[in-house]
């Protein structure tokens, strides 16, 4: 059994049972206490106090009481404690603004756009070679043609990443909403899809000097709602937004929870409830703190 296979078994062994607020404690703890994040305002939220005093807030109608005046860092990306709450509002917002669309008669595509992780050394060059590429992709005269011959209107774009501790290696992508003034028809769907991916493989070589392949077989564009799929309240864009807007609250979407694809490749949320379990010393623990 291989080091990440017993941790992933001894965190949820650890984690089995416990509320949604229990792990969102823990996490709490570990990113501020165990990895010490080199964020002050993280490191403070819900730690420390605006005033000199903090004063306790009792709620009659459910007999808790609560700290007031807390620090509150809103990072709606290293914070277990923000980031859930700010993404999913952020996710409601968009799935209003795309419901509102889908009906006035528009069209909503998902589109998933990656790069080759094995082809940039850090996270920060990762992070530049996406957001240039979709720049060159979603600009000029790539833009005004999917404005003014098949009608795209706006979009929604997310980027999202997963972690391979074994390989120290990153995998950083973006989770979008394309949207159609009206539907599509499958020939022109093919061909928005031709024309996008297409933009996107010669964006990420241009950009990456020749050294950043993006496949084209790993790029997805495709229908938000099929003719044999239905829309409940939202339901399947809440999902999708979910995803792309990162680990949102499992405490008021269910249990949804963001994992890698691949058994070696862990969601942010997920390497830090495997630190739960391991010592500060270990080599798994200081890869996933790095």
């Amino acid at each position: 059994m291989t080091p990440l296979i017993e941790a992933r078994n001894l965190s949820d062994t650890l984690l089995a049972g416990k509320s949604y607020r229990e792990i969102r404690d823990i996490r709490q703890y570990i990113v501020q206490d165990r990895f010490h994040v080199p964020i002050r305002s993280v490191r403070l939220c819900s730690k420390a106090s605006v005033a000199s005093t903090i004063p306790i807030n009792f709620n009659e109608k459910e007999r808790k009481a609560s700290y007031g005046g807390l620090i509150v860092c809103h990072n709606k990306v290293l914070c277990p404690k923000c980031a859930p709450r700010l993404r999913y509002e952020k996710a409601l917002q968009v799935e209003r603004a795309i419901n509102r669309h889908l009906d006035t008669g528009g069209e909503a595509y998902a589109l998933t756009l990656t790069v080759n992780s094995e082809d940039y050394e850090t996270i920060e060059e990762g992070f530049d070679l996406l957001n240039h590429s979709w720049n060159s992709a979603f600009s000029g005269r790539h833009r005004r043609e999917l404005r003014l011959k098949y009608g795209m209107c706006g979009y929604f774009k997310a980027i999202d990443n997963t972690f391979q501790p074994a390989r120290f290696k990153t995998h950083l992508h973006l989770h979008c909403l394309v949207l159609f003034k009206k539907p599509l028809s499958i020939e022109e769907e093919e061909a928005v899809r031709r024309k996008i991916i297409g933009s996107w493989v010669r964006s990420v070589k241009y950009n990456s000097e020749g050294k950043n392949i993006a496949y084209e077989s790993l790029q997805r564009f495709t229908k938000l709602y099929t003719p044999t799929s239905s829309r409940t309240d939202g339901e399947a864009i809440a999902q999708y937004l979910v995803k792309a807007f990162g680990e949102a609250a499992r405490e008021i979407t269910g249990a949804y929870n963001k994992t890698g694809r691949s058994a070696d490749s862990l969601g942010i949320w997920e390497m830090v409830d495997l630190c739960h379990g391991l010592d500060p010393d270990d080599p798994l623990f200081l890869r996933i703190k790095a």
